[in-house]
């Protein structure tokens, strides 16, 4: 079980965001669910958690520019994006842009939380 690992999870689409986060939850991790990339502000203080995990098609900002942020701000913080099926070209822009892991949705449960687990160990090292 994890401890002490904060997660931000900024997803639009409602229910998806409350299974994202009562999924890490159940894992133990300390999981808080975002609407809109909004209440993130400019400043690192803002950018609180340890991973995040991010939709790559948000409506209040682009999930893309949301990565490229954090990234800026938070260098060590880990990012997971999902979205939909993209090609190769598109799939580096966005690590290129900041993105640890990509993950296709629908994201089964088992893959978000090895993909987490993974981030972890690299925070850890």
């Amino acid at each position: 079980m994890a401890t002490h690992l904060n997660i931000t999870v900024v997803e639009d689409h409602e229910a998806l965001r409350v299974a994202t986060v009562e999924v890490l939850r159940q894992q133990g991790y300390q999981a808080c669910g975002l609407d809109s990339a909004s209440p993130l502000g400019d400043s690192a203080a803002e950018f609180a958690a340890n991973i995040f995990i991010v939709d790559s098609k948000l409506l209040s900002e682009d999930g893309l520019s949301l990565v490229h942020r954090i990234r800026s701000l938070r260098p060590e913080a880990g990012i997971i994006m999902t979205g939909g099926l993209l090609s190769a070209a598109n799939r580096n822009a966005i690590f290129e842009r900041g993105a640890d892991v990509y993950l296709t949705k629908p994201v089964m449960p088992e893959e978000l939380i090895a993909a987490v687990g993974a981030l972890q160990r690299q925070l850890k090292g």
